[in-house]
């Protein structure tokens, strides 16, 4: 018999499975996602230029501070932060470049890709981003001629702050933001050249096979990101179901929690109906979640944890078992590692405190 709700008996009749017959099936799936996606997004490439909160100390600062740690000036590095991060020109400067990266980056119409700086996003968007993209970059261009405006008063204030001492450099502040900060985007070709053909055929059908593997990986990097999204979610939830508050209590189950939950479960059924985005490791893992939850939805399943301990655990042991079990079909050994451990950082505070 299963020894829990996730376990199946093996049947030992089944037939057996070519695993090159799987790798061969998998490989065609992944090519015909990519010809959709093909079909229906373009690139986007954004470059933001921001600013740093540091400066290279000169040669006297490394002096003085070797001093202190009785080093010797060469073998010291280190640099100097020229500005507190609640400085309020900085942090509003700062959250613009956020919301640009917020636009990049949303899952909700752009994809992932494996060349630096580059997503997809989905053709009938583009309008609409371009346009956030102008607006963003007007406010970054205001939000920089404020810091510019701001920076004698910041140097000033730096000058007399206790905490720089004889590492302050008043030409760490003798930059223009309005010349340094920028954004700039461009939605470049992502499919091959059909005039290359009637140049030289070879070369065309070069490029044709380059972009077909850039948009496999496309599919590969957009679904690597969705199961790590996933595992994000389970963790999120064990976290809430096995932690405790200050006095020792268990915590209160987050209804914020279950509902992103439950919205990240809708959008990758819709991904996967739209484009075939997914993979059976991910399509596996959303299958058993909703077993696991039965009937409960947001406003159902706290006030189950709530009256049954034993569901609470129940649900928490199980939700560990589909992260582990999705960490293993969908999440490369390597890259498996660093979700552990950071799965593994983020629950140490609620082990502590329950020991």
């Amino acid at each position: 018999m299963p020894t829990s709700l996730f376990e199946e008996e093996v049947d030992m009749n089944a037939p057996f499975v070519d695993s090159e017959v799987v790798d061969d099936l998998e490989h065609e799936r992944v090519e015909d996602v990519a010809e959709k996606l093909q079909l229906q997004y373009k690139a986007l490439r954004v470059e933001v230029t921001g600013i740093g909160d540091q400066r290279n100390a000169t040669p006297e600062q490394k002096a003085i501070a070797a001093s202190a740690f009785t080093a010797g000036r060469r073998s010291l590095s280190f640099g100097s932060k020229i500005w507190t991060a609640s400085e309020p020109a900085v942090k509003a400067l700062r959250a613009v470049i956020s919301e640009i990266n917020r636009v990049k980056e949303n899952p909700e119409y752009t994809k992932p890709s494996t060349q630096k700086g580059l997503r997809m996003v989905r053709k009938n968007c583009i309008p609409k981003i371009n346009e956030k993209l102008q607006e963003l970059q007007v406010e970054l261009a205001d939000k920089a001629a404020a810091l510019y405006d701001e920076l004698p008063l910041i140097r000033e204030r730096e000058r007399q702050a206790d905490r720089r001492g004889e590492l302050f450099n008043a030409a760490d502040y003798d930059f223009d933001p309005r010349q340094s900060v920028g954004v700039k985007w461009s939605f470049p070709m992502v499919t091959e050249d059909p005039e290359l053909a009637q140049i030289d055929e070879s070369v065309f059908l070069a490029e044709r096979e380059q972009r077909r593997k850039m948009m496999a990986d496309v599919v590969k990097a957009t679904e690597l990101e969705y199961a790590e999204k996933f595992c994000d979610m389970l963790d999120g939830m064990m976290e809430s179901l096995e932690g405790t508050n200050a006095s020792g209590e268990k915590k209160k189950i987050s209804t914020r929690k279950i509902h992103s939950l439950l919205e990240c479960v809708e959008f990758l059924d819709r991904e996967e109906h739209e484009t075939g985005l997914g993979g059976e490791g991910l399509t596996q893992a959303r299958e058993r979640l909703r077993s696991l939850l039965g009937n409960h939805d947001e406003d159902t399943l706290p006030l189950a944890m709530r009256r049954s301990d034993q569901f609470r655990s129940q649900f928490a042991t199980q939700a560990e078992e589909i992260r582990d079990q999705l960490l293993e079909s969908a999440v490369p050994v390597t890259r498996r590692a660093v979700l552990r451990s950071r799965s593994d950082q983020r629950r140490k505070p609620r082990k502590s405190a329950a020991a």
